[in-house]
């Protein structure tokens, strides 16, 4: 094989190398942030009432099912928009209302839908419900979404029950992060160094290598 070849072909090892790597970091990046993001969320979030004020009801894409491993507890989390009212003086206002619908041993994803879950919800009577406040304690205005970014995160707006009965969504994150950066960034980081030693101990052994007579 040609010099020129061999040059063209470690160029592409190296690009996809590259390649590769970038799509790990950003990979861990957007787990991280997920994770961030769901504590942020969790943190604000005080215990209240709430009042459906009517049965109309967009559903917002995508619903998540959600599963600790090991058995542990499987959630399908259902967002839905809905006319809510937050607390006796508030106003209606279209906002999004996250259902948490428990899993058994064998999910159900015909009955964990937006048009099961809020026609079961009693119309104008208070139930228990948590959502986020500011640093004035005041309930934050977060309106009604579409299949938007906060639809892929899993977290924000509204949920239906009080804050210490919804699943730890926040602790799932954490272990799905650091699971990922464990099976990816170290291994990565590993053969990195592999690398690095090798270039060294080649270049130290042709700096070395006795001159012809």
């Amino acid at each position: 094989m040609a010099d020129t070849d061999i040059a063209q072909a470690k160029r592409i090892v190296t690009a996809v190398l590259a390649l590769v790597f970038f799509s790990l970091v950003a990979m861990n990046g957007w787990f991280i942030y997920k994770w961030h993001n769901a504590d942020a969320v969790f943190s604000s979030l005080t215990n209240g009432k709430c009042e459906l004020t009517s049965l109309k009801y967009t559903p917002v894409l995508p619903k998540q099912m959600w599963d600790f491993p090991f058995g542990g507890e499987t959630w399908t989390d259902v967002p839905c928009n809905v006319q809510l009212k937050i607390s006796k003086d508030d106003v209606p206002e279209t906002r999004l209302l996250r259902y948490t619908y428990h899993q058994g041993l064998l999910p159900n994803v015909l009955t964990d839908t937006c048009k099961n879950l809020v026609t079961q919800t009693p119309l104008n009577e208070p139930f228990d419900c948590c959502y986020q406040v500011d640093a004035d304690g005041k309930v934050m205005k977060a309106q009604s979404i579409g299949f938007s970014m906060i639809s892929f995160l899993g977290s924000g707006g509204t949920y239906k029950g009080k804050k210490e009965e919804l699943p730890n969504l926040p602790l799932l994150l954490l272990m799905r992060a650091v699971g990922l950066f464990l099976a990816t960034m170290l291994p990565l980081g590993f053969v990195a160094v592999c690398c690095v030693r090798n270039s060294v101990r080649r270049a130290e052994g042709r700096e070395y290598m006795p001159l012809e007579a």
